[in-house]
């Protein structure tokens, strides 16, 4: 018998459904989001499916990863495709989910997307993370202006001299540099913690085959080889950088520029 299993994954528990070629449900229930917990609950039912169909999401990953490790392969599908058949349920519950799911694998009516490997994305949340500072930082230097500034106190564009020059400013206002202290100590912090994020990240770039290539291109600087990695998917912009064109202007628009002199995006881990 063939069977077909969706699993509709929250973050405590897991929805599943299984169903045979002609669309009966075989079985059907919850069990905790955990590989080995999935895994088990499938070995009466249908030891050998045809399809286990999840949907992209937090957990997904992760769990088709530790589930193909234990001899069950499984599909991520996008999301938003998924959602588009699940809308036209009247009720919509876990289990109702798990069982159009199920009825996608069937069908295969689904596109599969690329299972993200561990060290991709431990390399997203090394990306991630420092990304999450550095905007924070930004917006504590933008709320110290804007007090600032709305007594009257303006101070020129960069965030190198910043708190020297906020500290220098406030000297005859006490009052004043008792309520903008904390917020400067939080800049000073939050730069602190970037740096050492930076260093991780450039030791993962100077350890990858192709940072170290990409490192030998006119123009790169430091900050931009960091998040620099091949995208299979898009080669034509990377043959161009190899022929000469170096990392500056229209030439390369494949390449997104972050606003903390990072590139990512367009050019990831794999």
């Amino acid at each position: 018998m063939v069977e077909y299993v969706g699993f509709d994954v929250s973050k405590e528990e897991t929805a599943f459904c299984v169903m045979d070629a002609a669309g009966t449900v075989l079985a059907q229930g919850k069990v905790a989001s955990d590989p080995k917990a999935l895994f088990e609950v499938l070995r009466e039912p249908c030891p050998c499916p045809e399809r286990v169909v999840l949907e992209t999401g937090t957990l997904s990953f992760w769990l088709a990863r530790e589930l193909g490790n234990l001899g069950t392969v499984v599909e991520v599908i996008d999301a938003r495709q998924a959602h588009a058949v699940m809308k036209l349920q009247h009720n919509k519950t876990d289990a109702g989910d798990a069982e159009l799911l199920a009825e996608i694998a069937r069908t295969g009516f689904c596109r599969a997307v690329a299972v993200k490997s561990a060290a991709a994305q431990e390399a997203r949340v090394l990306l991630k993370a420092r990304t999450h500072l550095v905007r924070q930082r930004r917006d504590t230097e933008n709320v110290i202006r804007g007090l600032l500034g709305s007594l009257g106190l303006r101070f020129p564009k960069g965030t190198g001299k910043l708190a020297r020059r906020v500290r220098a400013g406030l000297e005859d206002r006490p009052d004043l540099r008792v309520m903008i202290e904390p917020l400067l100590s939080t800049v000073a912090t939050l730069k602190r913690e970037i740096g050492r994020l930076d260093k991780a990240v450039m030791a993962r770039a100077k350890a990858a085959p192709a940072c170290r290539l990409l490192m030998s291109v006119p123009g790169a600087r430091a900050g931009h080889r960091a998040g620099l990695r091949r995208d299979h998917r898009r080669p034509e912009p990377v043959r161009q950088i190899a022929r000469g064109g170096g990392l500056s202007g229209a030439h390369d628009a494949a390449l997104s520029v972050r606003r903390d002199g990072l590139l990512g995006a367009h050019i990831q881990a794999r």
